[in-house]
């Protein structure tokens, strides 16, 4: 038990940052939980990987602080610790902050990092659905042509594997907005397009080690 390591070292760096994650994670004992992370980076206060599960807990455990989360996951970026989960906490902060396209930007460079096979799928029309069947490092680029003020709606599911990512990119290739966790865990969105085109989803299970079909639905 990490307590009983605590009570014979209490300055464990890995004993203070784990008791503490877990407890924002899970919801129990928050203000301990804060106190232990802070005392973690008291500890370590140069060491990115310390920063980057800071950063984790306030992002996915049940004190959700989006400042915090960015301030912490940039630190670690900064320091050279370049993870596929470290953009997308900053992409969960910047959403949280209202700036789409600085997410959408992070949601990209999160799925470029964990492809390592880029396959173009057929294009998704209104109403069609793609079936894609997904293997560790491969992710989908997928056509869908819209109009001007069309309202373009998209949503993943699986009965394989839970948690997806995606981004939009513009005819240019312009992140234009990015999603993770729309429905449950599962990506989606809901878009006015503001101009005609042939706009492009890239999209992927979240950390691209899943083996499954993936849906992808237009309505």
């Amino acid at each position: 038990m990490v307590t009983d390591l605590l009570a014979l070292s209490p300055d464990n760096v890995y004993g203070n940052l784990f008791r503490g994650s877990s407890r924002l994670l899970k919801g129990t004992a928050r203000a301990e939980g804060v106190a232990d992370l802070d005392s973690a980076i008291a500890l370590a206060p140069e060491s990115p990987d310390v920063r980057f599960i800071v950063a984790d807990a306030y992002t996915y455990g049940k004190l959700p602080d989006a400042q915090r989360a960015f301030s912490e996951a940039s630190f670690a970026l900064a320091a050279g610790l370049n993870t596929p989960r470290i953009h997308a906490i900053l992409a969960s902060a910047y959403l949280a902050f209202g700036n789409q396209s600085a997410a959408a930007a992070e949601m990209r460079t999160h799925i470029e990092l964990v492809t390592t096979e880029l396959v173009q799928a057929s294009a998704l029309n209104g109403g069609g659905t793609l079936t894609l069947p997904l293997v560790p490092g491969r992710s989908y680029e997928i056509p869908v042509p819209v109009t001007a003020g069309q309202t373009l709606s998209v949503l993943t599911s699986s009965r394989d594997f839970y948690d997806t990512i995606l981004v939009l990119l513009a005819p240019d290739g312009t992140p234009v907005l990015g999603s993770d966790d729309y429905r449950q865990y599962f990506a989606g969105f809901q878009w006015v397009a503001a101009t005609s085109g042939t706009y492009r989803v890239r999209v992927t299970s979240f950390e691209s080690v899943n083996t499954g079909d993936l849906v992808v639905s237009r309505r």
